[in-house]
């Protein structure tokens, strides 16, 4: 296992952790004010992995008919989201200058919000948004994790990560990555493939952690050991194959993971340096008692029942943790602020004509 000290990354740090349009039920963003908030409503915004929004828009869904069938209670509003890179909320959100522009409870799994200075310093660090009650945690559930979700005013639904695919039906005259590191070798030049949509690839959390492991130019590097950028389900079409393309390792997240045939000629690989990244849930704090059965929804057993499906974990259900690491969200706060759009917009650039943008 990757010696993480003084790295910045620890395992359980207590100091910190560590990635619309169309369809049905979709909207048009100039129905209501800024398209994701409808006054005289609850409003919630979930920004699922691609692998979630089936099973979560088909959960969460018939909660919400029921619920405003009660005339009662104040309606749910929930727009659903479709697309990959919903980006549209991250604007709304980063550019607004009062809470009534926000939703009452958001759920994501990326960081882009969570650390932009404006709405960090704005909207969290003031309490005006935070995370839902320990007391909605279970019993048992690390206190060094409640300790961090409270701390970055956050709620914290379950917990995944990126993870390597070897595609055991190509020829094998390479070496198999022991750590996350491996992948900026120049062996594994043109051997990868990486998960990616609508001019997005990879994960903020690996590509920080690689830098701060291998120095400053180890997002371009990485660029260059890729072959290609695709949607993971075309990703996991070619697995098991030799089609011309093909690739002997494929990065992509566990939750597009999960999604792979068991028919499929491939392993999972275990590397040290792992990242785990939490599902996280924001709440306005003055609207808590209003939102505490939606709260209930997102914490009780039939939601994490589709996380774990999909390979988001609750503590202790993780295989392999010990091979893991929290990305410090110290490190992360700092540097966020200042590299994360940087780091994001280099390895685009490297990237070139590999990526659909």
């Amino acid at each position: 296992m990757i010696d993480n000290r003084g790295t910045g990354f620890s395992l359980f740090n207590t100091n910190g952790l560590s990635d619309l349009k169309g369809g049905k039920g979709s909207f048009i963003l100039q129905e209501v004010s800024n398209g994701y908030v409808k006054p005289g409503s609850l409003n919630v915004y979930v920004v699922m992995p691609c692998p979630l929004k089936v099973p979560f828009n088909q959960l969460f869904q018939p909660f919400v008919e029921k619920r405003n069938a009660d005339k009662s209670k104040v309606p749910v509003y929930w727009p659903q989201v479709t697309d990959c890179i919903p980006e549209g909320i991250e604007k709304v959100m980063t550019n607004a200058t009062s809470s009534s522009q926000l939703p009452d409870v958001f759920v994501t799994s990326g960081y882009n919000i969570l650390f932009n200075q404006t709405f960090y310093s704005r909207f969290l660090a003031t309490g005006i948004m935070g995370g839902f009650p320990v007391s909605f945690y279970p019993e048992g559930y690390p206190q060094n994790l409640t300790d961090t979700a409270q701390r970055y005013h956050a709620g914290f639904l379950g917990y995944s990560s990126w993870g390597i695919v070897h595609n055991k039906s190509v020829a094998d005259n390479y070496p198999l990555p022991k750590q996350w590191t491996d992948l900026v070798r120049p062996e594994y030049t043109g051997l990868l493939s990486i998960h990616g949509c609508h001019g997005h690839a990879g994960s903020l959390t690996m590509l920080l952690y690689l830098k701060k492991m291998s120095g400053e130019d180890a997002v371009e590097r990485l660029a260059e050991k890729i072959f290609k950028v695709r949607h993971f389900a075309e990703l996991i079409g070619e697995m098991g194959t030799k089609k011309p393309g093909t690739t002997p390792f494929y990065l992509m997240p566990y939750s597009a993971i999960s999604n792979i045939p068991s028919t499929k000629n491939v392993e999972i690989l275990e590397l040290d340096g792992g990242l785990l990244t939490p599902m996280m849930m924001l709440v306005k704090q003055s609207k808590l008692d209003e939102c505490k059965k939606l709260i209930e929804f997102f914490t009780e057993k039939a939601f994490k029942d589709i996380l774990k499906r999909n390979a988001f974990f609750q503590p202790g259900q993780l295989p392999g943790i010990e091979n893991y690491s929290f990305a410090d969200m110290e490190l992360l706060s700092e540097v966020y602020f200042s590299e994360a759009n940087s780091l994001n917009d280099r390895f685009i650039r490297a990237l070139g004509n590999k990526i659909d943008h």
